[in-house]
């Protein structure tokens, strides 16, 4: 068993959902919850009170603590870049969420100054390691030489919006929370897509408020021209109350074949959201079919607990990820605002 890592949570809003992961679920085993901040004080309490650790809310005091090298942040992405930079001056490495920022020139400066310092920056989209999920689409491409991309589907979708009201929060302002459902749920498709197929060249979007009770919209739809030819559409929202599991779906198009995750439903005794779903269909030699059908443990946007704590020990695993590809995700984001604004499809700027 490794000797745990002594890791403090920043922002306990989104925090407190994922401190589960380290008291009882998958960072246990490397990870020992010590203390949480908060900018809000009942909130800061509550957490210190819940998990028995310290509690601060302000950040500069907690960063003080020399025994406590790592650092969970979960704050809103705005300005997420300026407390990376606080943070790892401070010598502490970092673990974080996706959506990683809005601002790609300030994300891909703070990425660049942690691989100068080497200092450790990890995200659960895109993840520093490849997920098994994708690893196995990856695979089966190869495997069955299905060819050049063509086309691709995905949809993201729960019911949260349905019940949420206006609190002020950057969920209501759409300069912070473009084409909202995009970004809160669809960038982890965008990352998937961007590191199975590549970078993607044009984009158009529509969006539309159905539901929900704050001012930004609430389902999205989004086109998407990758750099090598293919194209896709990425649907999202926040409005589909349906009681299943979260999950990312995607149909995947190939020359010879095509590969679906999670398309579907669901089997109704299984709500492990750890579990994709793969299925394949293929044209062989001969005109031959070929089927396959797996389900994968670990799945694209799972926090990647082992590969952080293997990171802070300096161990052969990334430091951080790839700046292009999490870049890249922003980028497209930045793309499908201006192309919501304009109504016309719009250049992907890198």
């Amino acid at each position: 068993m490794p000797e745990r890592i002594r890791i403090a949570f920043v922002g306990l809003n989104f925090g407190h959902y994922l401190a589960e992961q380290i008291i009882h679920g998958p960072g246990s085993p490397y990870f020992e919850l010590a203390a949480v901040c908060d900018q809000n004080p009942q909130r800061a309490e509550e957490g210190g009170k819940r998990y028995h650790v310290p509690a601060y809310t302000h950040l500069d005091e907690l960063l003080a603590r020399a025994d406590i090298p790592a650092i969970g942040l979960f704050t809103p992405p705005i300005r997420r870049a300026l407390l990376l930079k606080t943070i790892m001056q401070a010598g502490k490495d970092i673990i974080t969420t996706k959506p990683f920022e809005i601002d790609p020139l300030a994300a891909r400066e703070v990425l660049e100054e942690a691989r100068k310092y080497r200092r450790v920056i990890h995200l659960n989209s895109p993840s520093p390691l490849m997920p098994p999920d994708l690893a196995q689409i990856q695979a089966w491409a190869k495997e069955f030489r299905l060819g050049r991309p063509v086309g691709c589907r995905g949809e993201a979708w729960h019911g949260g919006g349905l019940n949420e009201k206006a609190d002020g929060s950057w969920y209501d302002d759409p300069e912070l929370c473009p084409l909202a459902p995009m970004y809160r749920i669809g960038i982890y498709l965008i990352n998937d897509l961007l590191c199975l197929w590549g970078k993607v060249s044009e984009v158009q979007a529509l969006q539309a408020r159905v539901c929900t009770g704050r001012p930004t919209p609430d389902t999205a739809l989004a086109g998407l021209r990758f750099q090598n030819g293919a194209l896709g559409s990425l649907f999202t929202s926040l409005c589909v109350g349906d009681n299943r599991p979260d999950e990312h779906h995607l149909t995947l198009n190939y020359e010879h074949g095509t590969i679906y995750r999670n398309v579907g439903f669901s089997s109704p005794n299984r709500a492990d959201s750890q579990v994709a779903r793969l299925a394949l269909n293929a044209s062989g030699p001969n005109g031959k079919d070929i089927t396959r059908q797996v389900e994968i443990e670990g799945i694209s946007g799972s926090y990647q607990w082992a590969a952080f704590y293997q990171a802070i020990h300096g161990e052969p695993v990334p430091l951080a990820p790839d700046p292009d590809v999490l870049v890249a995700g922003l980028q497209i984001i930045q793309a499908l605002k201006a192309s919501a604004k304009s109504g016309m499809i719009e250049v992907v700027k890198t």
